[in-house]
């Protein structure tokens, strides 16, 4: 078995809490704070990657990403990363001070411990200010506090669609990457610093390629995943599969074909009451003929009820769901007679999935179609709605509403985000708790050196006024995505793609400061 990943995390630091362990026979993998954390400590082994050598051919000597304890000058232990070659450990990092009088037991956890904790938002391991976390570990609003980077191998795309957060701050993250030449959907737990945990892969090769696009939490904490594969050679089925929090491991999948036999996908999941979750996408009756999709699911992947909502014909579909004061909103494209595609919201019951309201928006005069929907509600009730706008110019960018769901004339603002000549692609969209919604999305064409897509994140205030925004432009200058979008108190949370050179796109996942 071989593990082709390259694993950057950064800042990511470790107590000193364990004394003399340079000869301990047992991965560290990645993590001694599972301990601290509450986790567990199972992990996969330091495997090496059998096809990764450097130019002189020399072979791998560690998995880029694992950590292995070290010893510091002074004689008690620290840890070191595999560099992302896989050819050398980094230098050896080395907490000052020490927090506990027994050898190999934590203490109390802290700021400067090296590990974000509830209530941090950055903690880097020491007590310094200026150096981007500051003293009381916060940092600047907008500030990257860490990324974590992932490479299936092969030089193909890898791309991350989509992030969760659990109640313990630990972050999930779920794509698909193109190892072996065919796509395998993935998903990745991190530990709230940004250090990889587990990795599970999903390829059946009897249904071919497999994308994982959407990512929630139960409430029992599982991990429940969704996406597409390719059924058939022309036609793919949506699936959404169920994992235990722990370790990754598969509790049930369940597949979704339309009665036609076309292109079937899930895009959107929620976490519902009863451990169930909220399931939306498309089914197709016809070729090139979809409707969108909603569902609900019990906990053992039983469906509970389901409705399809058919446009005038052509490709239609729910690329979004929440829930919100006891109801779900879903969100997507619904083809129009002479008008094209235009963004549809409705609000539903949860018992039994019936529509009590909706709403259409078609983005303005110059508009012709809408792509990928978002919807988010926050705690008093604003609703918001983005997605992807396309004008009759071939410009794309980001129409962005505020809707009273219980005002007759529901939209209160509309935003079309024009950042740049050419537009904005993709977007993600979530709220918090104290009402600020924020988006992420690509700038295109925003590099200075090529003129490549950069990963853009805003926060915005319930006027729709800008709070912050800030840009990431991956060192290989080229096309960095931001898709997916997870909020908490103490950060927000992108999944997207970063270019990396001679490597094409790879995984990319980031946390910044509230």
């Amino acid at each position: 078995m071989s593990i082709h990943c390259s694993t950057e995390v950064m800042p990511r630091s470790m107590p000193r809490w364990m004394r003399r362990t340079l000869h301990m026979q047992w991965p560290v993998c990645g993590a001694l704070a599972l301990a601290l954390a509450g986790a567990s400590t199972a992990c996969v082994p330091n495997l090496l990657p059998e096809d990764r050598a450097d130019a002189s051919g020399d072979e791998a000597i560690c998995t880029p990403g694992h950590v292995e304890a070290c010893e510091c000058d002074d004689g008690t232990a620290g840890w070191h990363e595999c560099l992302v070659d896989g050819m050398a450990y980094a230098s050896c990092f080395c907490v000052e001070g020490d927090d506990t009088g027994e050898p190999g037991t934590p203490g109390e956890p802290r700021c400067g411990d090296g590990l974000i904790q509830e209530g941090e938002i950055c903690d880097d391991g020491n007590l310094a200010d200026g150096d981007g976390c500051e003293s009381d570990c916060s940092a600047d609003p907008g500030a990257l506090v860490w990324v974590s980077g992932y490479d299936g191998g092969g030089g193909l795309d890898d791309c991350a669609l989509d992030v969760a957060l659990d109640k313990h701050g630990f972050v999930y993250a779920a794509g698909f990457d193109g190892h072996g030449g065919v796509s395998r959907a993935w998903v990745r737990k991190f530990t709230p610093s940004g250090a990889p945990l587990w990795t599970h892969y999903y390829i059946d090769e009897a249904r071919g390629a497999h994308e994982a696009h959407a990512i929630a939490i139960a409430e029992s904490g599982d991990v429940v995943v969704g996406g597409l594969d390719d059924a058939t050679s022309l036609n793919t089925d949506g699936w959404v599969r169920r994992l235990s929090a722990d370790e990754g491991e598969e509790r049930w999948t369940v597949h979704f074909t339309g009665d036609g036999g076309y292109d079937d996908a899930v895009r959107g999941l929620a976490s519902a009451p009863g451990d169930s979750v909220i399931v939306c996408g498309e089914r197709a009756q016809e070729k090139d003929d979809s409707d969108a999709w909603i569902a609900r699911l019990g906990s053992g992947g039983d469906e509970l009820w389901a409705h399809e909502i058919p446009g005038a014909g052509g490709d239609d579909r729910a690329t979004d769901c929440t829930l919100h004061a006891g109801q779900v909103l879903v969100v997507g494209n619904l083809t129009l007679p002479g008008e094209g595609a235009r963004v549809w919201v409705e609000r539903r019951a949860l018992e039994d999935g019936e529509a009590n309201w909706s709403f259409m928006a078609d983005g303005g005069p110059s508009s012709v179609y809408f792509g990928d929907v978002g919807v988010t509600a926050d705690a008093a009730g604003r609703t918001y709605v983005a997605g992807e706008l396309v004008q009759e110019s071939g410009e794309q960018y980001v129409w962005l509403a505020r809707l009273d769901l219980a005002s007759p004339d529901p939209l209160v603002w509309e935003r079309v985000l024009d950042y740049t000549a050419t537009g904005t692609r993709g977007m993600a969209l979530r709220a918090d708790a104290g009402g600020a919604v924020y988006l992420a999305t690509a700038r295109v064409g925003s590099s200075a050196v090529t003129g490549s897509d950069d990963i853009l994140v805003h926060k915005l205030a319930p006027s729709g006024e800008a709070i912050w925004s800030e840009m990431y432009d991956g060192a290989a200058r080229g096309d960095d995505r931001g898709y997916g979008l997870a909020v908490s108190p103490t950060g927000v949370f992108v999944a997207g793609v970063r270019t990396v050179e001679g490597n094409g796109l790879d995984m990319w996942i980031g946390k910044f400061a509230p």
